[in-house]
Parts: C-alpha cells; sequence; structure tokens
C-alpha cells in the first residue's frame, strides 16, 4: 500500500517527465506546484528557464538553483504546470485560491502543454462546489459585483464577496494592484460560456475559470501511483 507521500512523489515524477528537456516553462501555484518545483530541481533535467506566475514561487526557484527566465510573461512555453482546486472530465478547472489570476492566465495561454498536476484527485463531474475567484479593477468592484449577481446561478443568486486580507482588515491586493471577488452559486454547466460572460462584464480583468483554455494533461494519485489523464 504506497502512503500519501509516496503517491505525491509519484505524480511530482510523473509531471516532471512530461516537460520536455530544454523546456522554456511557466508555473502557477499550490502545493503540488512546489513539490514539482523540487522534484524538477533534482531530477538533472535541462531547462532554457523557468518563468512563475509569483514572486513567491520565482524566489523558490531561484533558491533551488533552477534557471530563471526574466519577467517577459509574452515568451512561447513549452509546458504551464498548475494545480486546480476542482477539474471536470474535459479538464475545465477552477482555481479557487488564486492571487496571481492574470499572470497565471497569460503563462497558460501562452504554453503549447498545460499540466495540471494535484496532490488528491480533485476530479468533479460539474465544476461548481468551490468558490470561482474573479480579478477586478479596485474602482470598478461594486459595479462588477452587481453583474455578476446577474449571472446564471444554482441558488436564488450569485453571491460575489471581496476577499479580505488574512487579518480581516482589508481587501486583499494581487500583484497588478487589483482585488478578488470570489464568486459562489455560479452555473457551471457550460463553464467556458460562463468564463467568456464573466470577462466581458466592465471592471474584471480575469477569472479562475480555466475552460475557454483548459488543461492539455493532469496527473493525479492512483491506487498504485501516478494516473495521466486527457480531455473526455
Amino acid at each position: 500500500m504506497l502512503t500519501k507521500e509516496d503517491l505525491k512523489l509519484a505524480v511530482t515524477r510523473q509531471a516532471v517527465r512530461l516537460v520536455p528537456d530544454g523546456a522554456l516553462i511557466g508555473v502557477g501555484s499550490g502545493g503540488a506546484v512546489r513539490a514539482f518545483l523540487d522534484e524538477l530541481a533534482g531530477c538533472g533535467k535541462s531547462l532554457r528557464g523557468v518563468l512563475a506566475s509569483s514572486e513567491n514561487y520565482m524566489i523558490h526557484a531561484k533558491a533551488l538553483g533552477l534557471p530563471l527566465a526574466g519577467d517577459d510573461l509574452g515568451q512561447r512555453l513549452d509546458a504551464y504546470v498548475d494545480s486546480p482546486s476542482e477539474i471536470n472530465p474535459a479538464l475545465r478547472l477552477t482555481k479557487a485560491t488564486a492571487g496571481a489570476l492574470t499572470r497565471e492566465k497569460i503563462l497558460a495561454a501562452q504554453a503549447r502543454q498545460f499540466i495540471c498536476v494535484a496532490a488528491v484527485d480533485c476530479g468533479v463531474p460539474v465544476l461548481g462546489a468551490v468558490a470561482v475567484p474573479v480579478e477586478v479593477a479596485p474602482q470598478y468592484r461594486t459595479h462588477a459585483a452587481q453583474q455578476l449577481a446577474l449571472l446564471p446561478s444554482t441558488g436564488a443568486r450569485v453571491h460575489a464577496e471581496l476577499r479580505m486580507t488574512l487579518d480581516g482588515g482589508h481587501p486583499f491586493v494581487t500583484g497588478d494592484g487589483n482585488n478578488i471577488l470570489d464568486t459562489t452559486e455560479l452555473d457551471l454547466t457550460d463553464p467556458a460560456g460562463t468564463e467568456g460572460r464573466i470577462n466581458q462584464i466592465a471592471g474584471v480583468i480575469t477569472s479562475g475559470l480555466f475552460a475557454v483554455r483548459r488543461a492539455d494533461v493532469l496527473v493525479i494519485p492512483g491506487p498504485d501511483g501516478a494516473l495521466v489523464r486527457q480531455p473526455s
């Protein structure tokens, strides 16, 4: 019987194997992404560079001795590695706790292959169990929240709550100077369509729905090691 740590290691090693030698890669955030970077640093694979969505992960990659690719998010990437909060069979996913949404969306769009890696099986038939973060310009957040509330809902209406700092004293501010509305009770039976409608709201920068640019491959733990899934 494999332990939880055995499975976590199997998943990260499989994700590293999916990255080609000499690759330029981007990384998002989450514990599974951090474990991926740790494994990548120790495997001896040659890389052109690593581009991270946040300063914390760039610092971590540098501390591991991985080559950095600067901060130009417009570079064409061989692979982008991120971790979902939940993901459906078509590999459309939600990142519920992300705070660097715009940068993660750009890196995913720039990548030839989008690899999702998760330490636990977070697959669901239909998205919607976790909140969808929506990044908004601070001066337009009230309007954006009002418009989000008008989208199709699984309940009485959609709720958009301003994300606060951990001490609750101030609105959370992203690396790009924006705020986050954590949005619940969205009808996500058509996640790509909902992502498009969210993006059309004035004041919205982007959201934590990765449905238009979905993942190409998902690596998760199985009973006997890592499982690799394609969109279905």
